[in-house]
């Protein structure tokens, strides 16, 4: 269900055993439909009532449940951190989520 990059994994340790990260939890949570299937987003939050844990390689995190219905019929979560033109941040994308149209396309299936 979650897969965690090595270089991710290693930044997430850092974060949540730093002051700033401690006692904070990774949430996952849907933003909506992308081009590409459903886009997923990453936040920090203390409070996780009613959200559903799920863990892979050390990583904790946190979804609703109704979220993780939705993602079963995908391969999972993959968390990845990158470095693109001085920046860094993680990326966050539907395992087996195939979008096969971009933005500016009209149509409304996939061959």
């Amino acid at each position: 269900m979650l897969a965690v990059s090595e270089k991710a994994s290693e930044e997430l340790h850092k974060f949540f055993n730093s002051d700033k990260g401690r006692g904070n939890h990774l949430i996952i949570y849907f933003q909506g439909m992308a081009c590409s299937g459903p886009a997923l987003g990453l936040a920090v939050d203390t409070k996780v009532d009613e959200l559903e844990k799920i863990e892979e390689a050390g990583i904790e995190a946190y979804m609703d449940p109704k979220l993780r219905e939705f993602l079963s019929q995908f391969e999972g979560v993959n968390i990845d951190y990158v470095t693109m033109n001085g920046q860094s941040g993680f990326t966050i994308k539907v395992a087996g989520a195939d979008g096969c149209a971009s933005c500016g396309d009209k149509t409304e299936h996939c061959d």
